[in-house]
C-alpha cells in the first residue's frame, strides 16, 4: 500500500507531491507547468534526485 499527499496552489494545481510506501518515499516539486522540477526518491535499492531545468533537460545527482 502506499500513501500519496498532495499539495495545491491557490488555483488548485498540484504543485508538491510526497509518497511513502513498504519500498520507500518520493517527493516531487512541480514547475509552473506542472512538470518536474525536483524529483527525489529514497529506496533500499538506492537513492536518486533529478532535478530538470526550464529547458527540459534533466540532471541526475
Amino acid at each position: 500500500m502506499k500513501v500519496v499527499f498532495r499539495m495545491k496552489d491557490a488555483k488548485g494545481t498540484i504543485r508538491v507531491k510526497m509518497g511513502a510506501g513498504k519500498d520507500g518515499s518520493g517527493l516531487v516539486l512541480l514547475n509552473d507547468a506542472t512538470e518536474p522540477g525536483i524529483h527525489a526518491l529514497a529506496q533500499k535499492k538506492g537513492t536518486s534526485i533529478t532535478m530538470t531545468d526550464k529547458d527540459g533537460k534533466k540532471k541526475a545527482l
